[in-house]
């Protein structure tokens, strides 16, 4: 099954990026205890095959480095570990620093330092070592410090300062103790080296011994058979020639615990057995075995510079101590190339660090002056966000503004044809000299105008001010049309009229409509019935009007008046439904009692709009 990922990392699949990173090194570690590069090869291309996830190819490339620096193949895993480092440093240019990020870019420089060593380009080495300290130091990333500090400490052993190289090495062992880090078999090693060319030797013994112990415990047979060369060169070095002859035997003896190696990996095996056998036989006298050990040698195009020249100056010792001048001659002859080809390689290393150098600058600018694009640009993305943001809330603001103010001028229009009636009702008590019901019809009148105009201003009003409004309204009416009908306003307990908010005007068209359709017909007193009530259900206001009436036939102008008021209160319900989330919704039914009685009912159900606050 294959683990699919994005070329983006989320602070969010940091850690699943971080458990697949992690299981797939913890298989790697395991296919490396064998110490066998074919198979830590198929491991590197099964895991590739199991995973589209960036980071992750990112991480299999540096352990491919770590795989070409073990065959050898140090000029491939250079270019690969820079490779890989200037795709990180566009990664992070363009998605900004992140956790996952920093620590692969730890490790694509450890990678390279280790590289760089081995290429006996320790300046190289030493600053990619000394960038992972420095920038693991900020990070406070333990494990980094500590490896950084053993490489440092690895290199300066390879410069033969063995002074620099013992003061990493206890650096690195304090960071460990500090920051909680298992010592690692490789970190001991370097102790035992450091004080043994010191001419510490009880150290180096000490030191030498905790690697085997440690070594062995994890099983990693080849590094236990390189440590047993190890103390065999410290005990050498002590002229404790016999120890040191036990632990080559038992370096021999790890070889069998060993898988079969191939051919390449079987010559690379032999190189610290045949320099520290030769070293063994000579501090013994012994330079004929010394002699044999030398021809029998194989592949020594396999062997690195550091190691011929090595070879090449013990061996010619020996051929001294055996006056054989002509193969001590040849020997001195081959130690002389090599000692050149070390000087050419060393000067076009240094060309080359110094193009690498300027490629790195280059890259390293590039991606700086992407990430200020990428940072100046979404500075700009957010400035347009902002204004598109404040454009769009201050149209939204002109628009419900727009429709306030329409609502109020709906609000305000009141029914012509009720302006006209009441003129000509007041006209008409004038005329037949009933000043008392004129002057009081003038009075409800003139309160209704202006509590209609008033309230027209407001969005909302409380129940109780849109029940005083109807009263008036029904009080008028009732001094126009005298008897035709009776109401009835009725208000459950639970209802508190002066907490309530409904909008303005929202009864009184639909009144007017059943007084002026129906109500107004009845010929007998008191034959209609008008009735107003209000209840309330769990999330909603629920206003009743009913009404029973004869039904009679109306004049154009009437029908035209009445559907103009409807027409505006259908308007404002549109305006006011528009603007908030819980339409307000009214339902009509009409029902015929008898051949000339029929029920209207209409029912208006207003989401509860709050209390007032007093």
């Amino acid at each position: 099954m294959k683990i699919a990922s994005s070329k983006t990392i989320s602070h969010l699949s940091y850690e699943t990026e971080r458990q697949l990173l992690e299981s797939f090194n913890e298989r790697f570690k395991n296919a490396e205890a064998a110490n066998d590069e074919e198979l830590l090869a198929a491991c590197l291309t099964e895991m590739r095959l199991e995973t589209d996830s960036f980071v992750a190819h990112l991480w299999f490339d540096l352990l491919e480095v770590l795989l070409l620096s073990q065959s050898r193949e140090y000029e491939k895993a250079l270019q690969l570990a820079t490779e890989t480092k200037v795709r990180l440093a566009g990664l992070v240019a363009e998605q900004g620093e992140h956790k996952l990020l920093s620590y692969l870019q730890l490790k694509a420089h450890l990678v390279s330092s280790v590289v760089y060593g081995n290429l006996q380009e320790f300046e190289s080495s030493i600053d990619e070592s000394t960038r992972v300290y420095e920038i693991a130091l900020e990070l406070d990333i333990a494990v980094f410090k500590v490896q950084a500090l053993q490489n440092l400490s690895c290199v300066f052993y390879c410069e033969s300062n063995y002074d620099k190289s013992l003061e990493y090495c206890q650096l690195a062992y304090k960071t460990a103790q500090s920051g909680g880090v298992a010592l690692s078999v490789k970190l001991c090693e370097c102790f035992t080296l450091s004080h043994a060319d010191l001419g510490n030797y009880e150290q180096a013994i000490q030191w030498g011994r905790l690697s085997l112990e440690k070594a062995e415990a994890q099983e990693l047979w080849y590094q236990v058979r390189d440590i047993h060369f190890t103390c065999a060169y410290v005990y050498l070095l002590m002229n404790k020639a016999s120890v040191a002859h036990e632990h080559l035997q038992m370096a021999g003896q790890t070889e069998d615990k060993l898988s079969a190696p191939s051919q390449q990996d079987q010559i690379l095996r032999s190189i610290p057995h045949v320099l520290t056998w030769i070293q063994y036989y000579a501090k013994i006298g012994d330079f004929e075995s010394a002699r044999d050990c030398f021809d029998n040698c194989q592949g020594l195009d396999l062997w690195s510079t550091a190691e011929k020249l090595d070879l090449y100056e013990r061996v010619q010792d020996v051929f001294i101590m055996l006056d054989d001048r002509d193969r001590a001659i040849e020997v001195f002859e081959a130690y002389q190339v090599i000692t050149k080809e070390l000087y050419s390689q060393h000067r076009a290393a240094a060309e080359s660090k110094q193009e690498l150098r300027f490629k790195t600058a280059s890259a390293e600018a590039e991606a700086k002056y992407n990430l200020k694009l990428f940072e100046s640009e979404q500075v700009h993305r957010k400035e347009i966000e902002k204004l598109l943001t404040e454009e769009r809330k201050i149209s939204e603001a002109l628009n419900v503004e727009k429709s306030r103010v329409e609502l109020m001028s709906l609000a305000r229009q009141i029914d012509p044809q009720f302006i006209f009636d009441s003129l000509s009702s007041i006209s008409s008590f004038v005329a037949v000299n009933d000043p008392e019901a004129a002057n009081r019809y003038l009075s409800q009148y003139s309160k209704l105008m202006r509590m209609t105009l008033n309230y027209s201003l407001n969005d909302l009003v409380t129940l109780e001010e849109e029940l005083e409004v109807l009263r008036l309204y029904l009080g008028i009416a009732v001094l126009r049309f005298g008897k035709c009908f009776e109401y009835e306003l009725l208000v459950e307990p639970e209802v508190d009229v002066f907490e309530h908010l409904i909008p303005p005007m929202i009864l009184q068209p639909i009144v007017e409509q059943a007084i002026w359709q129906r109500l107004q017909y009845c010929v007998e007193p008191n034959v209609g019935k008008l009735s107003i009530s209000v209840s309330l259900e769990p999330n909603s206001l629920l206003l009743t009007i009913c009404d029973i009436a004869q039904n009679q036939s109306k004049s154009a102008n009437e029908a035209s008046a009445i559907s103009d008021a409807l027409s505006l209160l259908d308007r404002r319900l549109q305006i006011l439904n528009r603007l908030s989330s819980e339409p307000i919704r009214i339902v009509k039914t009409n029902k015929p009692l008898n051949e000339l009685q029929q029920l209207s009912l209409a029912i208006i159900t207003i989401p509860r709009q709050g209390s007032l606050k007093k």
